[in-house]
């Protein structure tokens, strides 16, 4: 019948999102708590250089006065 397909259906649909959930949680793990970051042009990409230069991270900013954002 119909209704046993359901166990495996949502067997499949769990492992898919742990997995995605998972691959979330290791991207922000490895960019400071903020999201990953999507389609950089040039500047952006210099900017995240500076941040690098002057912090030792590329997800971290910091103002003039040595206070992270």
């Amino acid at each position: 019948m119909w209704y046993e397909a359901l166990p495996p259906f949502m067997i499949i649909i769990g492992l898919m999102s742990a997995s995605a959930m998972g691959l979330k949680f290791v991207d922000r793990l490895t960019n400071n708590g903020k999201p990953k970051r999507y389609r950089l042009d040039k500047y952006e990409r210099y900017l995240m250089q500076r941040d690098e230069r002057i912090t030792g991270s590329d997800a971290v900013q910091q103002d003039i006065t040595g206070h992270r954002a």
